[in-house]
Formats: C-alpha cells, sequence, structure tokens
C-alpha cells in the first residue's frame, strides 16, 4: 500500500509524459547534523542544570530537544526511475509521498551504494549522500538496471 502510494505521489509530481516505474523514499541530514543535535542536548543539559530542574527533567528535556534538532535538521526526498530516466523529488517528513520535482535528468551513472548499516544503505546521487531504508533497497537496486 505504501510502494503504490510513493509510485502515485511521484506520478503526479512528475506529470504527464512521465510513468513512473518504481520509485525510493530516503533522507538526507545535514553535514553538521549530528554537532548540531549534539549542541542542542549539552545547552539543554546545562540550563536544566543551572535552573536546577532535577536529573530527570533534565534528561528528559534534552533528549525530547534533540530529538527536535534532528527532525529539523533531516531533509526528505523521493527517488522515481521513469524510462531511461531517474527524477529526485522532494518528500514528506510525515507520509511516504513525493512532493515537487527537484531535477529529472539522473542517470544510473550518478548513483552509487555509500554506506551500509543493518537499518539503511547509504548512497551517493549527485554527490550527495542519502539513506535508504533497508525495506525499499530492493526497489533501490532496481533502478540502477
Amino acid at each position: 500500500m505504501r510502494r503504490a502510494l510513493l509510485i502515485k505521489s511521484a506520478q503526479d509530481a512528475l506529470g504527464e509524459p512521465h510513468t513512473v516505474q518504481n520509485a525510493v523514499y530516503m533522507w538526507h541530514r545535514a553535514n553538521l547534523w549530528l554537532a548540531f543535535v549534539a549542541a542542542t542536548t549539552v545547552g539543554a543539559l546545562g540550563i536544566g542544570w543551572l535552573l536546577d530542574l532535577g536529573t530527570t527533567n533534565t534528561g528528559v528535556i534534552a533528549i525530547g530537544l534533540a530529538g527536535i534538532a534532528s527532525a529539523a535538521s533531516t531533509r526528505y526526498f523521493v527517488l522515481a526511475r521513469t524510462g531511461d530516466t531517474i527524477a529526485l523529488m522532494t518528500g514528506s517528513p510525515i507520509r511516504r509521498v513525493a512532493k515537487t520535482l527537484v531535477r529529472a535528468d539522473l542517470t544510473p551513472d550518478h548513483i552509487s551504494p555509500s554506506g551500509n548499516t543493518l537499518l539503511a544503505t547509504d548512497w551517493k546521487i549527485a554527490g550527495r549522500v542519502y539513506t535508504v531504508p533497508k525495506s525499499c533497497d530492493q526497489d533501490m537496486q532496481a533502478m540502477l538496471v
């Protein structure tokens, strides 16, 4: 169901002359993502201790603000295969849908694997690293063929 919704939203974002064959949901974190999240956490801990909120309250606030900082520095994208080309579109952070076209001139030569974890795979696409969940890994491999 999610995959069908993703493909339909990519088709709607690209318009009529294109036919979407496959689509992948992915995200890109800002280059200084970890530093931003760490600074937010340390700042929240420091303010919590200065205000004497208690260790538990300060910890909960710091973790909550770290999650907000992480979400604020993450952008979501959709990669869609349309015949001979591959299109990159912005994605929704809440639902797995494509929103607007970023570029439609990518080829498999622009895409290469960059890293791998148990839950996700990193792909370098036109010079930027994007993270693809393992559930979309087969679809990503199919785009390169």
